[in-house]
């Protein structure tokens, strides 16, 4: 590879990205991680994680990748964070009406 204003062995003459070479620079440690996974806990529309016979177990509540099942077989890339905004306020709601009624 050449750098701005050469040429390299693969014929680039464009090199507009090319970086400052006194700028600051910044290193960082690169790893492959989980960003998401499927399946997780049923829950109710409440937010409510159910227990296995279907009723919802007091005093217990999911959001975010936790809550299982609201993508299917697959997901949309970014519709993680809807999961955590919806099933975090539902669940939210849910836990501030119980408090209200004790």
């Amino acid at each position: 590879p050449a750098g701005k204003g050469g040429a390299c062995a693969m014929g680039r003459t464009n090199f507009a990205n090319a970086c400052d070479p006194s700028a600051p620079f910044y290193i960082l440690k690169v790893a492959p991680v989980v960003h998401y996974t499927m399946g997780g806990l049923s829950f109710n529309t409440n937010a409510q994680v159910l227990s296995d016979e279907g009723s919802p177990i007091p005093g217990l509540w999911c959001a975010g990748e936790v809550a299982g099942g609201t993508h299917g077989a697959n997901r949309l890339a970014g519709c993680s964070l809807a999961e955590c905004v919806v099933f975090g306020r539902a669940a939210a709601m849910s836990i501030a009406k119980q408090l209200l009624r004790e």
